[in-house]
């Protein structure tokens, strides 16, 4: 299975631990990479977790997110395309698939989640 995890979730192991949610949040990514690391899952970086890496401001967040992203890259994983193919690839999909897009945008999923969720 390949997984991708921006850099939010990439961020959470250095956020502060004291709350409990940021610290099983944590949890969940560090056994994410656990599973990565012994070849059960393939960790997976973009093109954009390497830019928002490069424009994190804080330096020590930087270095951070920076050992992250390669430890993904050490795990071996190479994209199968490049950047500007696959944004080709994307926009052909969704001018080639114009039901889809005109369902999605219509709306219609909200009655679903009402339905489903209703005031919650």
């Amino acid at each position: 299975m390949k997984v991708y995890l921006d850099n939010c979730c990439l961020n959470r192991p250095f956020d502060d631990q004291a709350n409990l949610r940021i610290h099983l949040e944590s949890e969940a990514i560090k056994a994410v990479f656990l599973l990565c690391e012994q070849k059960h899952w393939s960790l997976i970086v973009s093109v954009f977790s390497e830019y928002e890496e490069a424009n994190t401001p804080d330096n020590t967040r930087r270095t951070q997110l920076e050992l992250m992203i390669s430890v993904a890259k050490d795990l071996q994983w190479q994209p199968q395309y490049s950047f500007e193919d696959g944004i080709k690839a994307t926009i052909d999909w969704y001018l080639n698939h114009q039901d889809w897009v005109a369902q999605v945008t219509s709306r219609e999923y909200q009655k679903y989640y009402e339905m489903q969720y209703g005031d919650r």
